[in-house]
């Protein structure tokens, strides 16, 4: 934990949040600013790896999990593995409208708030090409 806390300060506040206990949100970033858009998915023997120039990306999308928050927008809730990604893929298969999308995976733990729609909505889907 302390590894991300220096690392990340810089680029964002870090809060204690109901049961998670320390999370982390970035604060350099425009208004409606969400996880796994500023960047693009790259193949590797591991699985589908998240690539940003986000300078926090090398944590936040490989080790933990993001959550929506009311409160803070998405939260970054630490972890102590690395995953190419903590993402569910979705894919459309409609015919003249093939799309596949992406969602952050939330820790196990995780309570939705009811009728939350995160900050800047949800992620668009990218056409298949």
């Amino acid at each position: 934990m302390a590894v991300f806390y220096d690392e990340l300060v810089e680029y964002g506040d870090w809060v204690e949040y109901k049961s998670y206990g320390p999370v982390w949100f970035p604060t350099k970033v425009e208004m409606g600013w969400r996880p796994y858009l500023d960047g693009r998915w790259v193949p590797t023997a591991q699985g589908w790896v998240f690539e940003t120039q986000e300078p926090w990306g090398w944590a936040t999308y490989h080790f933990g999990n993001w959550i929506p928050t009311t409160e803070y927008g998405w939260v970054w809730v630490p972890g102590g593995t690395w995953y190419p990604s903590t993402v569910t893929w979705r894919a459309s298969t409609k015919k003249g409208q093939e799309a596949l999308g992406w969602a952050p995976v939330p820790p196990p733990e995780y309570e939705p708030e009811p009728a939350f729609a995160p900050p800047g909505g949800f992620p668009p889907e990218t056409p298949v090409q």
